[in-house]
């Protein structure tokens, strides 16, 4: 008989039924009226659905599978709908809502002592966490989400914190002009929704007309997030967990992330990604780009001539990486300049890469 033992995360030897199987598996265990076998499929379908990219029927059976869990006491039950809900809530780009579920199943799977599991949950919420707020904008988001497993596109992923960067730092700058706030809060509803490409439009407008009144230096700001009490514990504890592990790139840079979202001091931060630059430094793989990406944003702060020197290396590392990671390292780098000049020189470089390459490029250079 199936049981939620039976799951595994991925990366751990999990296959798991594709949709169709996982339908008619739910068929038997609904005709067999017991409650927990009915939930064991729901989280199974779940999953299955979102590995076929179907996120909002996801969605609707792993909330489904959390009630009758819930109604049943069964924790494990609920730490898997809840984790299967926060992945899917990641990739519909419905970020605080990916944060919360994973903080939540955190804490269950953390009182079960379930060692392969918590560590799933931890790398979910340091993603979602990482999208939302963390330090190294698109480079930090992507990487986070390869640890992660989530999605199979970075690209998506980079061009979404793309367009959130872009938005807030417009934002930030104290436009007065009444359609451009208007624009920016129609462009952060479309990004709750997961409708990306749409956001990176509108940005791109709200840019554009920025510009024509008057120059803006984009920087990424972070606006703040209203962590709640248990989520700030637990992001602690989750880049605690992960920083044991043998990859001391990777736990350097999931502490960054937990500082960043707690709104510690940006020199402490900037401790952590350098940190993290050093155990990563000649490997020239996500971990390392993204280390350096943030250090670049957080150097700005102290010395932007040292920030732009970094931000040359994060260039020629991105080039070396493909054509869609040099477009990203292009946007950042134009964001961090004081000089007009060179922002727009920056910025055009990256647009007329992005030329040969997908709609999220594209739309990420805009931005």
């Amino acid at each position: 008989m199936p049981s939620f033992d039976d799951f595994k995360p991925l990366g751990a030897g999990a296959a798991g039924k594709n949709v169709a199987e996982a339908k008619q598996a739910l068929e038997q265990a609904q005709r067999s009226k017991n409650q927990t076998n009915e939930a064991v499929a729901l989280v199974a379908l779940a999953s299955a659905l979102e590995r076929d990219g179907q996120l909002e029927d996801s969605l609707a059976n792993s909330a489904e599978a959390l009630d009758l869990c819930q109604a049943s006491q069964s924790k494990k039950g609920q730490a898997l709908a809840l984790h299967a809900m926060a992945r899917s809530h990641y990739l519909r780009g419905a970020l605080a809502e990916s944060q919360s579920e994973a903080s939540q199943a955190f804490s269950l799977f953390k009182a079960l002592g379930d060692k392969p599991w918590l560590e799933a949950a931890a790398q979910t919420l340091l993603a979602a966490t990482a999208a939302r707020s963390g330090p190294g904008s698109a480079a930090m988001a992507a990487m986070a989400a390869e640890a992660a497993q989530l999605g199979g596109a970075p690209q998506v992923v980079r061009a979404r914190r793309a367009a959130k960067d872009a938005a807030e730092s417009v934002q930030a700058a104290g436009l007065g002009s009444r359609d451009l706030l208007l624009r920016l809060s129609e462009a952060k509803s479309f990004t709750s929704r997961g409708d990306h490409e749409e956001a990176l439009r509108i940005v791109a407008d709200v840019t554009s007309l920025a510009q024509g009144s008057s120059y803006i230096t984009m920087r990424p700001t972070d606006l703040g997030i209203g962590l709640t009490p248990e989520v700030q514990a637990n992001l602690t504890a989750a880049a605690e967990l992960l920083g044991a592990g043998s990859d001391k790139a990777y736990a350097a840079l999931a502490k960054a992330c937990a500082l960043v979202a707690q709104g510690a001091l940006p020199e402490e931060t900037l401790k952590a990604v350098e940190s993290a630059a050093e155990f990563a430094k000649g490997k020239g793989d996500a971990k390392e780009l993204a280390a350096m990406s943030a250090t670049a944003l957080l150097e700005v702060g102290t010395s932007e001539k040292q920030a732009t020197a970094t931000a040359d290396l994060v260039v020629a590392l991105a080039k070396k990486r493909g054509r869609s990671e040099e477009v990203s390292a292009l946007c950042l780098t134009s964001r961090m300049q004081a000089e007009y000049f060179r922002a727009v020189e920056l910025a055009n470089t990256a647009v007329k890469l992005a030329e040969s390459e997908g709609k999220l490029v594209q739309g990420e250079a805009l931005c």
